[in-house]
């Protein structure tokens, strides 16, 4: 894949098995940030507020920018949260946010038994969401005359830009989004095929 494709979740998706009595219930859904993540910790969090425990895991981010955090909000340490991760990670997966919701059935699961069960329901919502391949795009807003509109046109066509919105006033500008590792030469392109005439203003 490179280096500004990414795997997340293809859509949201919730799923739930039994163990011993214990109800695990995974909701899981795709996110652009560590705030999306959060904010829906926090509203499954509201959701099962009666839960025994609602745990999650979530990774943001490509390579070494990327960031996680799990939690195992009161089960015993690495029992929850680590193997939520893992799944994810297993996965290729980031831009994704798992939570683990359990209701307590009576019955104990021991240390490895509640990081099986964790990461079994883990992986199963995490199946049952699909993935999809994203890639990250640059916005661009370019400025020039009329007469070399056809040859931009042609270089936005040949990169696969999109097209999001075009003014014609005495110049021409568009705003366009272009695949984040194709943008730099794009804009080289640009320049050298309309000699300088074509400019990036944003």
């Amino acid at each position: 894949m490179d280096g500004d494709a990414y795997l997340t979740l293809a859509r949201d998706v919730s799923r739930e098995i039994k163990i011993k009595g214990s109800r695990f219930i995974g909701s899981a859904r795709p996110v652009d940030s560590r705030q999306d993540a959060e904010a829906f910790v926090g509203r499954l969090s509201k959701k099962y507020h009666d839960a025994t425990h609602n745990c999650y895991a979530y990774r943001v981010g490509m390579g070494d920018a990327s960031l996680f955090r799990y939690s195992d909000a009161g089960e015993p340490s690495s029992t929850a949260g680590r193997p939520m991760l893992e799944a994810i990670d297993g996965r290729e997966l980031t831009n994704t946010v798992l939570v683990v919701t359990r209701y307590f059935g009576g019955i104990k699961l021991g240390t490895g038994g509640l990081a099986r069960a964790y990461g079994a329901c883990a992986a199963e919502t995490l199946d049952a969401g699909g993935r999809i391949q994203k890639v990250l795009m640059e916005t661009l807003r370019i400025g020039f005359p009329h007469e070399v509109t056809g040859v931009v046109m042609n270089l936005v066509s040949a990169h696969a830009c999109q097209v999001e919105d075009t003014v014609y006033r005495e110049d021409v500008e568009i705003a366009l989004k272009v695949r984040l590792s194709r943008s730099q030469r794009f804009q080289k392109e640009l320049t050298n095929a309309t000699r300088g005439k074509a400019r990036i203003i944003l």
